[in-house]
Parts: structure tokens; C-alpha cells; sequence
């Protein structure tokens, strides 16, 4: 379980970094030209987004740095089929492109598959997401796990109490987490 958990966690590294430059592929000399005159530009956003083929449809916000362009995704943003016309997932971004709430669409007729609510905050002045997960059985749609992570800097910790459930929907197990690791 702990080896899938850090594969997981590897792509999800590894997407971001991956959506970052696609995202920046995108910009175009005109793009280019705007931001070395303004500090700031929104722009459409419509393609593949990472390096396993997921289209993504959304609004980034790109800022001129020191060291290039500081790119986030604001607003609604929707995973599709190449072609657009089936909806894997929704996520919506506050302006400052933190995650609101996102939603993993499940089979026709299906629950979704995952929820994720977020709530934003800041400690010594730095930015904190609380978010509150739920995940079903993709073949049932019966709940499968639900808990809440932490989220400093993309990186997210699991949290108190996480509860574990059978295909059946029966709950299977109850584990508390402190830092991503189970308190014994």
C-alpha cells in the first residue's frame, strides 16, 4: 500500500511539472510580446496538459518573474476526451490558482468517483489547503475512502481520521493519520 501511495504521489509530481510546460508551450509570440510590456495576462487554455494525453480547457494566469513566467490555472477548468465530448473531471481555482472543489466524474449513471472540497487559509504567512476527500469504487460507485489532506506548497499530507470501505460499501477499516503517517 505504501509503495502505490508513492507512485501516486510520483505522478502527481511529475503531471504538475508536466502541465506547467505545456502550459508554457502554449504561450505564443504575441503572448510573449504582451507580457514584456504588462506584468500580467489570462489566456484560454485548451489542449493535452500532461504526459498521459489528459485535455484539460481553462483560463491560466501567467505573470511575468525574474525568472520567466509564474503560470497557474484560474476559474473552471474540464478534463475531456480528446475530442470533447466526454467529461472526465471538473476543478475549479480560486484567482490566486489554488484549488476550490473538484470532481472526478464516475461511469453514466454513476456517482462521481471523487470529490475534493477545499477550504484555503494561511499560517505565518503561508498559503494551507484543507481538503476534504471522497472516493468511490469506480465499478460500484459505493464509497471506498474519505478523509481530509493538508496541502503546503503541492505537497499533500493525509490528516486525522481516514475511513476505508469494502466494494459492498461496508466499512472495512478506520485509520488516523498524523503528517501522511498512521498514528499506532
Amino acid at each position: 500500500m505504501k509503495s502505490f501511495t508513492l507512485i501516486i504521489i510520483a505522478v502527481i509530481v511529475l503531471s504538475c511539472g508536466q502541465e506547467k510546460h505545456y502550459f508554457k508551450k502554449s504561450l505564443s509570440k504575441a503572448d510573449k510580446i504582451y507580457l514584456n510590456d504588462n506584468d500580467t495576462l489570462i489566456k484560454k487554455f485548451s489542449g493535452k496538459a500532461n504526459w498521459y494525453k489528459q485535455y484539460w480547457t481553462g483560463d491560466l494566469l501567467i505573470r511575468k518573474t525574474e525568472k520567466g513566467f509564474d503560470i497557474k490555472e484560474i476559474g473552471e477548468w474540464r478534463q475531456t476526451s480528446k475530442d470533447g465530448q466526454e467529461l472526465y473531471t471538473i476543478t475549479n481555482f480560486d484567482k490566486f490558482g489554488y484549488v476550490v472543489d473538484e470532481t472526478i466524474l464516475g461511469n453514466e449513471g454513476m456517482s462521481p468517483t471523487g470529490e475534493t472540497n477545499c477550504k484555503k487559509d494561511t499560517i505565518n504567512g503561508q498559503v494551507r489547503l484543507t481538503c476534504e476527500y471522497t472516493n468511490r469504487h469506480r465499478s460500484t460507485g459505493q464509497l471506498k475512502e474519505r478523509g481530509k489532506k493538508i496541502i503546503i506548497n503541492d505537497k499533500g499530507t493525509k490528516e486525522g481520521k481516514w475511513e476505508y470501505y469494502s466494494e459492498t460499501g461496508a466499512l472495512e477499516k478506520v485509520v488516523e493519520y498524523k503528517n501522511d503517517k498512521p498514528v499506532q
